[in-house]
């Protein structure tokens, strides 16, 4: 659930968030907000989220392309601003 979707303000941005969290997930093979702390609520998560509280791709997958990692961090910004 994107950030804006908690204030009901969803709309083309939502789907860019979507897509940072889908390539995190995809590139790294971790969920960016689950994997460092197995075992979170659902009210953690959601949290987590709104606070974009994620460990940095290149920690997770040292591996990954600089520039790719890049543009999955500002796809998953939390102000659409930025994105």
């Amino acid at each position: 659930m994107a950030p804006e979707q908690f204030d009901g303000t969803a709309d083309f941005q939502t789907d860019i968030w979507s897509f940072g969290v889908t390539a995190y997930e995809f590139l790294t093979g971790a969920h960016p907000f689950i994997a460092s702390k197995p075992g979170l609520t659902t009210e953690e998560i959601f949290s987590r989220i709104l606070m974009a509280r994620y460990s940095h791709p290149l920690e997770v997958a040292p591996t990954l392309p600089t520039p790719v990692a890049e543009v999955i961090v500002r796809t998953m910004q939390k102000d659409c601003a930025q994105r």
